[in-house]
C-alpha cells in the first residue's frame, strides 16, 4: 500500500534527470497527476500549473491531441521543451499525443524504468 502512495524510484530518478539536465525555466508537459512530483523532484514547473485553471484544460487538450499541426503551435507558444511520460500515460493516451512523437521535432533524450523524457524542438532542423 505504501509503494502505490509514494514516488517510485524509477520515477525520482527519471525526475531528478530532469533537474540535472535542463534548463532551470524549462516547462514541462505532463499528466496532472505528476504535477506535484514534477515541482519537487525536477524542480521544475508542469505546463497545467502555470497560470490559471485554463492551463489545466489545455493540457488535457494537448494529451488527447492526434493532429500534429494543433500539438506542434501549442507546444511552441506556451514554450513546452519537455514531455514527462509514464507507461501508464502511454496506455491512456496510446491514441492521443503519443502518435505524435514519432514526429522529427521530438527526441527520446532519457529513459529509466517505465519513464522516459522527450524533448521538442521548437525549430525544424
Amino acid at each position: 500500500r505504501i509503494d502505490q502512495l509514494t514516488p517510485s524510484e524509477d520515477m525520482i530518478g527519471t525526475l531528478t534527470w530532469i533537474d540535472h539536465n535542463t534548463d532551470y525555466n524549462t516547462v514541462v508537459l505532463s499528466d496532472a497527476e505528476f504535477r506535484d512530483y514534477i515541482k519537487t523532484f525536477a524542480k521544475r514547473e508542469s505546463f497545467d500549473s502555470l497560470y490559471t485553471h485554463k492551463n489545466t484544460e489545455l493540457n488535457q487538450k494537448l494529451l488527447k491531441n492526434t493532429n500534429v499541426e494543433g500539438f506542434i503551435p501549442m507546444l511552441e507558444k506556451h514554450k513546452i521543451s519537455i514531455i514527462y511520460i509514464s507507461k501508464e500515460m502511454k496506455e491512456k493516451y496510446d491514441n492521443g499525443f503519443i502518435i505524435l512523437l514519432q514526429n522529427e521535432r521530438f527526441k527520446l533524450i532519457h529513459s529509466h524504468g517505465d519513464y522516459e523524457v522527450w524533448a521538442f524542438s521548437s525549430k525544424e532542423a
